[in-house]
């Protein structure tokens, strides 16, 4: 049951820092920083990392290449996104994500 209770937690936490947009601006704001070898939030930027990657890993709403890619170009591709489209950060964070990768990757019709 400690267990259960531990892993409600932990999913409650993760969840609550990632609810839109705007929180994955926030990491990747803090990325961009700590790429730029200024002094940056690691948390947040584990917490964007991690999100950008579940949310590639679970989503089939995009044709990526079939190898190559890496995951700083996935965290790029959201960051990218998130730059140009500041109008869309209220909605919640999967979309910003997914939207993100089925711009840059769309299935063929």
């Amino acid at each position: 049951m400690k267990k259960l209770a531990g892993l409600f937690l932990f999913v409650a936490t993760a969840s609550a820092f990632a609810d839109t947009g705007n929180e994955l601006a926030t990491g990747w704001e803090e990325y961009k920083k700590s790429e730029n070898g200024l002094s940056a939030n690691h948390y947040r930027i584990g917490h964007f990392s991690g999100y950008v990657i579940g949310v590639a890993d679970a989503s089939s709403y995009w044709c990526p290449p079939s190898k190559g890619l890496t995951q700083g170009q996935l965290h790029k591709i959201v960051g990218k996104y998130i730059d140009n489209n500041p109008q869309k950060l209220h909605m919640p964070a999967a979309s910003v994500v997914m939207l993100a990768f089925k711009e840059a990757f769309p299935c063929p019709k």
